[in-house]
């Protein structure tokens, strides 16, 4: 599996679940505060994992409301449709 470099002010999203049927985001811990008001009020969980904070929630709208949002403050969105 290859590495994943994530910038700052990038949000790295996948359209297919994780085996906990979790949708996945990841962001540097830096950009989560320009998130933080969205990730608040959905139901979105967050998990540190050293600069990298992966993003988990199991409802795509919830997924889609934070895309949007990120969108919306500058941050580049990059999906994975695989």
């Amino acid at each position: 599996m290859p590495a994943v470099r994530i910038d700052v002010d990038e949000l790295h999203v996948g359209r297919k679940k994780d085996p906990q049927g979790y949708y996945v985001a990841l962001v540097h811990k830096d950009t989560l505060g320009k998130l933080i008001d969205v990730v608040q009020s959905s139901e979105i969980y967050v998990d540190p994992y050293g600069d990298i904070i992966i993003l988990r929630s199991r409802s795509w709208k919830a997924i889609q409301r934070l895309i949007n949002y990120a969108r919306s403050r500058g941050i580049r969105v990059l999906e994975r449709r695989e």
